[in-house]
Protein backbone atom coordinates (compact mmCIF):
# COMPACT_ATOMS: atom_id res chain seq x y z
CA UNK A 1 0.00 0.00 0.00
CA UNK A 2 2.66 2.33 0.76
CA UNK A 3 4.87 1.53 -2.45
CA UNK A 4 1.60 2.13 -4.68
CA UNK A 5 1.31 5.50 -2.65
CA UNK A 6 4.79 6.15 -3.25
CA UNK A 7 4.74 5.14 -6.65
CA UNK A 8 0.96 7.28 -7.21
CA UNK A 9 3.21 10.13 -5.56
CA UNK A 10 6.28 10.11 -8.29
CA UNK A 11 4.02 9.69 -11.20
CA UNK A 12 1.72 12.69 -10.39
CA UNK A 13 4.61 15.19 -9.06
CA UNK A 14 7.71 14.08 -10.60
CA UNK A 15 6.79 12.90 -13.95
CA UNK A 16 4.31 15.95 -14.35
CA UNK A 17 7.20 18.48 -13.50
CA UNK A 18 9.71 16.03 -16.49
CA UNK A 19 7.22 17.09 -18.43
CA UNK A 20 6.86 20.47 -18.05
CA UNK A 21 10.67 21.12 -17.86
CA UNK A 22 11.16 19.22 -20.69
CA UNK A 23 7.98 21.47 -22.61
CA UNK A 24 9.97 24.42 -21.56
CA UNK A 25 13.34 23.95 -22.74
CA UNK A 26 11.97 23.42 -26.04
CA UNK A 27 10.02 26.16 -25.86
CA UNK A 28 12.69 28.03 -24.96
CA UNK A 29 15.51 26.72 -28.11
CA UNK A 30 12.15 27.31 -30.40
CA UNK A 31 12.34 31.06 -29.61
CA UNK A 32 16.25 31.10 -29.65
CA UNK A 33 15.90 29.65 -33.24
CA UNK A 34 13.24 31.65 -34.41
CA UNK A 35 14.47 35.20 -33.09
CA UNK A 36 18.51 34.38 -33.69
CA UNK A 37 20.50 37.33 -35.60
CA UNK A 38 22.46 36.05 -38.24
CA UNK A 39 25.58 37.29 -39.23
CA UNK A 40 26.39 39.68 -42.44
CA UNK A 41 27.14 37.30 -45.56
CA UNK A 42 30.40 36.95 -46.68
CA UNK A 43 29.05 36.70 -49.84
CA UNK A 44 27.55 40.09 -50.17
CA UNK A 45 31.00 41.75 -50.76
CA UNK A 46 31.29 38.96 -53.62
CA UNK A 47 30.94 40.60 -56.63
CA UNK A 48 27.89 40.56 -58.83
CA UNK A 49 26.62 39.97 -62.13
CA UNK A 50 23.67 41.89 -62.96
CA UNK A 51 21.08 41.37 -60.21
CA UNK A 52 22.54 37.84 -59.67
CA UNK A 53 25.14 36.64 -56.78
CA UNK A 54 27.83 35.19 -59.20
CA UNK A 55 29.90 33.02 -56.33
CA UNK A 56 28.33 31.29 -53.31
CA UNK A 57 30.29 30.06 -50.12
CA UNK A 58 29.80 26.65 -49.55
CA UNK A 59 31.12 23.52 -46.69
CA UNK A 60 31.69 20.04 -46.91
CA UNK A 61 31.20 17.81 -44.24
CA UNK A 62 32.60 14.01 -43.28
CA UNK A 63 35.29 13.95 -46.02
CA UNK A 64 37.49 10.73 -45.85
CA UNK A 65 35.21 9.15 -43.50
CA UNK A 66 35.04 12.56 -41.26
CA UNK A 67 38.36 13.13 -40.63
CA UNK A 68 38.57 16.19 -42.62
CA UNK A 69 36.24 19.07 -44.09
CA UNK A 70 36.05 21.58 -46.69
CA UNK A 71 35.10 25.44 -46.97
CA UNK A 72 34.62 26.58 -50.44
CA UNK A 73 33.21 28.90 -53.21
CA UNK A 74 31.09 27.77 -56.27
CA UNK A 75 31.30 30.60 -59.13
CA UNK A 76 29.63 30.76 -62.37
CA UNK A 77 32.03 32.42 -65.18
CA UNK A 78 31.12 33.42 -68.83
CA UNK A 79 31.31 29.60 -69.93
CA UNK A 80 31.97 27.46 -66.46
CA UNK A 81 31.56 26.83 -63.37
CA UNK A 82 34.33 26.75 -60.76
CA UNK A 83 34.29 24.76 -57.63
CA UNK A 84 37.14 25.60 -55.76
CA UNK A 85 37.33 23.87 -51.83
CA UNK A 86 40.32 23.80 -49.36
CA UNK A 87 40.31 20.84 -47.19
CA UNK A 88 41.09 20.87 -43.66
CA UNK A 89 41.33 18.48 -40.69
CA UNK A 90 38.33 18.01 -38.92
CA UNK A 91 39.28 18.01 -35.54
CA UNK A 92 41.45 21.88 -35.27
CA UNK A 93 41.38 22.86 -38.43
CA UNK A 94 44.72 23.79 -38.62
CA UNK A 95 46.07 21.17 -40.81
CA UNK A 96 45.42 21.92 -44.77
CA UNK A 97 45.54 19.04 -47.13
CA UNK A 98 45.24 20.58 -50.00
CA UNK A 99 43.44 23.19 -52.27
CA UNK A 100 41.40 22.12 -55.39
CA UNK A 101 39.76 23.73 -57.89
CA UNK A 102 38.03 22.40 -60.65
CA UNK A 103 36.45 24.03 -63.66
CA UNK A 104 33.60 22.70 -65.40
CA UNK A 105 32.07 24.04 -68.68
CA UNK A 106 28.22 24.71 -68.50
CA UNK A 107 27.63 22.37 -71.03
CA UNK A 108 28.49 19.61 -68.73
CA UNK A 109 26.43 20.80 -66.09
CA UNK A 110 23.03 18.80 -66.42
CA UNK A 111 20.98 20.69 -63.29
CA UNK A 112 21.51 22.93 -60.57
CA UNK A 113 19.21 22.73 -57.50
CA UNK A 114 18.90 24.41 -54.16
CA UNK A 115 16.68 21.80 -51.51
CA UNK A 116 15.97 22.44 -47.94
CA UNK A 117 15.48 19.40 -44.96
CA UNK A 118 14.55 19.16 -41.98
CA UNK A 119 11.62 22.15 -42.17
CA UNK A 120 14.76 24.66 -43.78
CA UNK A 121 17.80 24.22 -40.98
CA UNK A 122 19.56 22.49 -43.57
CA UNK A 123 20.15 23.42 -47.24
CA UNK A 124 21.94 21.89 -50.20
CA UNK A 125 22.93 22.88 -53.79
CA UNK A 126 23.15 19.56 -55.86
CA UNK A 127 25.10 20.52 -59.13
CA UNK A 128 24.23 17.01 -61.39
CA UNK A 129 26.62 16.63 -64.36
CA UNK A 130 25.67 15.06 -67.99
CA UNK A 131 28.40 12.72 -66.81
CA UNK A 132 29.96 10.57 -64.28
CA UNK A 133 33.12 12.48 -64.80
CA UNK A 134 32.03 15.66 -64.52
CA UNK A 135 33.38 16.71 -61.45
CA UNK A 136 36.33 14.53 -61.53
CA UNK A 137 38.45 14.40 -58.17
CA UNK A 138 35.78 16.82 -56.14
CA UNK A 139 35.31 15.48 -52.64
CA UNK A 140 32.65 13.25 -51.29
CA UNK A 141 31.15 12.65 -55.36
CA UNK A 142 28.61 10.13 -56.14
CA UNK A 143 27.53 9.41 -59.73
CA UNK A 144 28.09 12.55 -61.10
CA UNK A 145 26.03 14.45 -58.02
CA UNK A 146 27.44 17.06 -56.37
CA UNK A 147 26.34 18.09 -53.07
CA UNK A 148 27.29 21.31 -51.23
CA UNK A 149 26.11 22.83 -47.91
CA UNK A 150 25.21 26.04 -47.94
CA UNK A 151 25.16 28.37 -44.69
CA UNK A 152 21.79 30.07 -43.76
CA UNK A 153 22.84 33.38 -44.08
CA UNK A 154 23.60 32.27 -48.08
CA UNK A 155 20.64 31.11 -48.99
CA UNK A 156 19.02 33.72 -50.95
CA UNK A 157 22.48 34.40 -53.08
CA UNK A 158 22.28 30.02 -53.50
CA UNK A 159 19.03 30.77 -54.66
CA UNK A 160 19.68 33.75 -57.27
CA UNK A 161 22.98 32.00 -58.33
CA UNK A 162 20.79 28.76 -59.47
CA UNK A 163 18.18 31.03 -61.24
CA UNK A 164 21.31 32.80 -63.20
CA UNK A 165 22.76 29.53 -63.74
CA UNK A 166 19.22 28.39 -65.60
CA UNK A 167 19.38 31.91 -67.77
CA UNK A 168 22.63 31.22 -68.80
CA UNK A 169 22.27 27.37 -69.36
CA UNK A 170 18.73 28.37 -71.45
CA UNK A 171 20.30 31.11 -73.38
CA UNK A 172 23.68 29.20 -74.27
CA UNK A 173 20.86 26.42 -75.63
CA UNK A 174 18.86 28.74 -77.73
CA UNK A 175 22.14 29.96 -79.27
CA UNK A 176 23.28 26.25 -79.76
CA UNK A 177 20.12 25.47 -81.80
CA UNK A 178 19.82 28.48 -83.45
Amino acid sequence: MIVREILDFLYTYVLTAWYFYAALVVIVLAIAVLTRRTKPSIASSIPVLGDHVSTVPFFIADIWQGLAKGHGLVALHQEAIRLEVQIVDSLTGLIKFRHQIVEVPIRDVASIAIRSYLFGTYTLLWLQGTRMDTFQSFPRLRGGLCRLRIARRDRQNCAAFVEHFATVKASGQVVAAA
